[in-house]
């Protein structure tokens, strides 16, 4: 009988863990301050912190590294700049796109090179998706940006249309998950485009990562019985 084998549980120094974390409390405090004065600042702190432990999740390849660097020092400081001048709120997110996008796509290479599981490997399971989520926010702000009015609000929801970062992220979430509760519609082909994306990556990367932790389980069970 094959017996599966134990996860390591060393979390805390694992270099996906603290990536997860901040995304969590990015994602927990964007509800809790979208709507206050004092919020920009402090989820550009926490945005900071993503990009920082980010840059450690990917810092194994030198190459890697470097554009990872490059690309979050553009994104924040356009991000910097457009909060203090309160203009060209369109121009960052490209490059927050092409930051998080590449810390994604690295990160979800790496897992799925792995070896054997590891409650690491599974926080950066965790972090691809919740990069995702993040990643199709950010491009869904960028559509309505360019074409006010892709995304409708139902008025019985919220008056002010597609206006906070929470709107975006409520979104993309309930869109990443297939969930749809149907309190915003993309009705522009652009808005739609982005939306089957959103649903389609999330369903396929679920059944992904699943299927490959299930058969390094199996791998691991089978070596570990025929020592």
């Amino acid at each position: 009988m094959l017996t599966p084998p134990r996860t390591s549980t060393s979390l805390v120094l694992g270099k996906y863990f603290w990536l997860l974390l901040s995304l969590l409390f990015l994602i927990i405090l964007v509800p809790i301050v979208d709507d206050d004065d004092w919020g920009a600042p402090v989820l550009g702190v926490i945005a900071m912190l993503t990009l920082v432990f980010g840059l450690r999740a990917v810092a194994g390849e030198r190459r890697t590294l470097f554009i990872a660097i490059l690309l979050g020092i553009i994104a924040y400081g356009l991000s910097t700049r457009s909060y203090l001048t309160g203009t060209d709120v369109l121009i960052p997110l490209p490059f927050q796109l092409a930051f998080y996008g590449y810390i994604n796509l690295t990160i979800l290479r790496s897992i799925l090179e792995a070896k054997k599981i590891t409650a690491d490997v599974i926080c950066g399971g965790i972090a691809v998706y919740l990069l995702l989520g993040i990643n199709w926010a950010i491009l869904f702000a960028a559509i309505e940006l360019i074409h006010p009015g892709s995304l409708v609000v139902s008025s019985s929801f919220d008056q002010n249309g597609m206006s906070t970062p929470m709107d975006f992220l409520y979104f993309s979430f309930t869109t990443l998950t297939t969930l749809g509760y149907g309190d915003i519609v993309p009705v522009s082909n652009a808005a739609r485009a982005a939306s089957i994306g959103a649903a389609v990556s999330g369903v396929l990367f679920i059944a992904v990562f699943i299927g490959r932790l299930v058969g390094l389980t199996t791998s691991q069970a089978h070596h570990a019985e025929t020592r």
